[in-house]
């Protein structure tokens, strides 16, 4: 539909897997993907009472620590998409 077969992974740009139309389809990284996917807001340590950020590099887990809120969790995250020049970052 757009020209060529991708190389990469192609992602849903409104994050509905049932919208196939032309225009909601864009190709990715499959770093781009992951992150389009929203799984980095964090996650609920119950023991602790805080949430807790990490991120994945070169598949390893790089852990960020614990935050008191969720959107401090999800500000680390995206520190270190900056820090570490992981920049190819969503555009939703």
């Amino acid at each position: 539909m757009k020209g060529n077969w991708p190389i990469h992974e192609t992602d849903h740009i409104d994050r509905n897997p049932f919208n196939n139309c032309p225009w909601n389809l864009r190709e990715v990284t499959s770093r781009q993907n992951i992150q389009n996917r929203g799984n980095f807001g964090g996650t609920w340590v119950e023991r602790k009472q805080k949430w807790q950020a990490q991120i994945r590099i070169n598949g390893k887990v790089k852990w960020l620590g614990y935050h008191r809120t969720q959107a401090d969790a999800v500000a680390a995250y995206w520190r270190a998409v900056e820090c570490y020049g992981l920049a190819d970052v969503r555009t939703l």
